[in-house]
């Protein structure tokens, strides 16, 4: 997934082998510069791939004590949860209380 300085981007989901493009809206971040950061993640407990969809809230932070924010878990309302990550960047991710929202591009 890519996401720019602030709060939107796209990303990639691949779901039983297939590749699913999608967007994300409200996910507010902290990025050190104005160029876009990868991310990536794991997503657990995906049945259906329209349970992918939705508002994600924070569930808990990772920190790596010194190296500072690792990754954090979040989780939508239909209990999908996934452990995102920023490549190669420091950044700080933040989710703000209305979470970041996920659309499936159709």
């Amino acid at each position: 997934m890519r996401l720019a300085n602030g709060t939107s981007g796209e990303g990639t989901l691949i779901f039983r082998g297939w590749q699913h493009q999608f967007t994300v809206e409200g996910a507010k971040l902290d990025i050190a510069g104005n160029e876009p950061v990868e991310i990536e993640g794991t997503v657990y407990n995906l049945e259906t791939l329209e349970d992918f969809e939705g508002t994600y809230q924070p569930e808990e932070v990772d920190f790596a004590g010194k190296k500072g924010l690792e990754g954090i878990w979040v989780k939508n309302d239909k209990g999908v949860t996934a452990y995102i990550r920023v490549l190669g960047q420091e950044v700080t991710i933040k989710l703000e209380a209305e979470g970041g929202k996920i659309t499936l591009e159709k």
